[in-house]
């Protein structure tokens, strides 16, 4: 799900925003967007493709970091079909 110009609206505002200690417990994370983040931050290499060991580390060590704070991930993707649309 989108939330048009949210993104932007957070942002511009950082100001909003305050440092909290995460720990020991549940998060619901975005799979796409996660993705999306992971891969930018990376800075993997984009326009020939391919660099998916490196990126499978890179992945593994985000949610490393997650299970050594106590957080249990629990990740959603959107976009699957429904039984009745196969």
């Amino acid at each position: 799900m989108v939330v048009e110009g949210l993104y932007s609206l957070l942002e511009d505002n950082s100001q909003i925003f305050q440092d909290i200690r995460f720990r020991d417990s549940k998060l619901l994370i975005d799979g796409n967007n996660l993705v999306f983040n992971l891969f930018f931050k990376s800075k993997l290499e984009r326009n020939h493709g391919g660099q998916y060991l490196a990126f499978q580390t890179y992945v593994q060590s985000f949610f490393t970091t997650l299970k050594k704070c106590g957080i249990k991930p629990y990740v959603v993707v959107d976009g699957g079909s429904s039984i009745s649309k196969i």
